[in-house]
C-alpha cells in the first residue's frame, strides 16, 4: 500500500498558531479579570477564627486561601505563557518550512 505523501501548509499552520495564541491571550485575560475581581473584594472572609482559618489554613500552618491565592494564579499565568510560547514556536516552524520550500524550489529552478 502506498504511503501518503507528507503535506504541510504553512498558511494553515500559521492560522492554527493564531488560534493557539488567541487561547493563550484569553487565559491571560480571564486570569486578569478574576484577579481584579478578587482583589476588589478585600477580605470578605473576615478576621474571626473561621475567617483566619480560611485564609491561613488550620492552625495558621498554611494551605488556606492565602497560599492558593498566590500559587494558583502563578500556575495559570505559566500555562498562558506556555500556550503563547507554543503559538510563537508554531509560527517560527511555519517560517522555517516556508523558507526551506522556497530554497528547494529555487534550487530546482521552479
Amino acid at each position: 500500500m502506498p504511503e501518503k505523501a507528507f503535506e504541510f501548509s504553512d498558511l494553515e499552520f500559521r492560522a492554527a498558531a493564531g488560534s493557539v495564541g488567541a487561547v493563550g491571550d484569553l487565559i491571560d485575560e480571564v486570569l486578569n479579570t478574576l484577579t481584579s475581581a478578587m482583589e476588589s473584594l478585600g477580605t470578605p472572609w473576615g478576621s474571626d477564627q473561621l475567617g483566619t482559618t480560611f485564609y491561613d489554613g488550620v492552625g495558621g500552618q498554611g494551605g488556606g486561601y492565602g497560599d492558593s491565592s498566590v500559587g494558583l494564579p502563578e500556575g495559570v499565568r505559566c500555562a498562558a505563557e506556555s500556550v503563547l510560547g507554543l503559538s510563537r514556536g508554531m509560527r517560527d516552524y511555519a517560517d522555517r518550512v516556508r523558507a526551506m520550500e522556497d530554497d528547494n524550489r529555487a534550487g530546482f529552478g521552479s
